[in-house]
């Protein structure tokens, strides 16, 4: 029993940690395009959840250009080129 609480309060404290690091903007030392504000831990999930993801990247497109990136769960950025234009960008 003791052995079982330790271990879930050491659980409990990293995802604490890693939440509170999310939530203060740690941000990545990568130069990154624009992108916008997402949730802590969930990134930009949610946004990408559901049937008008074409239509939230239009209106990405006219807030950030036409090169953005996406933080998904846990801090894997995605690069999204929301026009052909945008593909100079990478090179």
């Amino acid at each position: 029993m003791d052995f079982v609480l330790v271990v879930a309060s050491l659980a409990f404290v990293v995802l604490a940690i890693v939440w509170i690091k999310q939530l203060l903007g740690a941000r990545s030392p990568l130069h990154l395009p624009p992108s916008p504000k997402g949730f802590p831990v969930l990134g930009n999930l949610l946004d990408l959840a559901g049937d008008d993801v074409h239509v939230k990247c239009r209106d990405w497109s006219r807030q950030f250009g036409i090169l953005l990136s996406l933080e998904t769960a846990f801090r894997a950025h995605l690069c999204i080129i929301l026009d052909c234009r945008g593909r100079h960008h990478l090179s």
